[in-house]
């Protein structure tokens, strides 16, 4: 018996093994999360504010300090008192005492260039319903200026005097040289003018009578 021998062609693939010397890196993509700004305590203080239709208005105090402040009367002081002290865990307020109202406003001191102050406002927080006057005005008048006006006032009013006219003659009473006001019988000392009493007689005067 004889065989033959057939080949057979089998179909096959390489797969090359990847070389040791390269690498692979994976692709990903981050998304960034941008982070808000947080919000200052004066822009924190205008929206619980505006939150509660509180008027605030700008405000100056004796420690150059500058910012947002509310005024409250003192039939509210109580409610409102509540609203700040709820949000002091982010916003941090002190308040200022005034004759029948209160003033409250944020303890940090900021620039509120950003902070936009509505002129409606301006009625409601007002400290008084009267006009004041600035203290520093052209009709103020120096401390030094005053006393030495009311000074020369006085000097002024101490040395006029009012000049009476009246006819007198003289007189000699007890070898004594008077002047005699022949209206009243008012008797003058010669050389100072004062009075020195009244004639009652040619041959009397009254020391203790009183110009009238």
């Amino acid at each position: 018996m004889t065989l033959t021998a057939t080949s057979k062609h089998i179909p096959f693939k390489i797969k090359t093994r990847p070389s040791t010397n390269q690498t692979t890196t994976s692709k990903f993509k981050f998304k960034v999360k941008v982070k808000k700004p947080l919000k200052t305590q004066y822009q924190l203080f205008v929206e619980l504010c505006n939150k509660h239709s509180l008027p605030y208005f700008q405000f100056y105090d004796e420690d150059s300090w500058c910012g947002p402040v509310t005024k409250v009367v003192q039939d509210d002081f109580e409610r409102i008192l509540d609203v700040f002290e709820a949000a002091q865990d982010s916003l941090k307020t002190i308040i200022l005492n005034g004759y029948g109202f209160v003033i409250i406003k944020p303890v940090q001191q900021l620039d509120d260039l950003n902070i936009q102050y509505p002129t409606s406002h301006f009625d409601a927080c007002k400290m008084t319903h009267d006009p004041l006057e600035p203290y520093n005005t052209d009709m103020d008048v120096d401390d030094d200026d005053q006393y030495s006006a009311e000074t020369e006032s006085e000097s002024e009013s101490e040395n006029i005097i009012v000049e009476e006219e009246f006819i007198a003659e003289e007189w000699k009473y007890n070898n004594t040289l008077y002047l005699l006001d022949t209206s009243t019988n008012y008797v003058y000392s010669p050389s100072t003018l004062e009075f020195v009493g009244k004639k009652t007689s040619d041959f009397s005067i009254d020391y203790d009578a009183k110009e009238c």
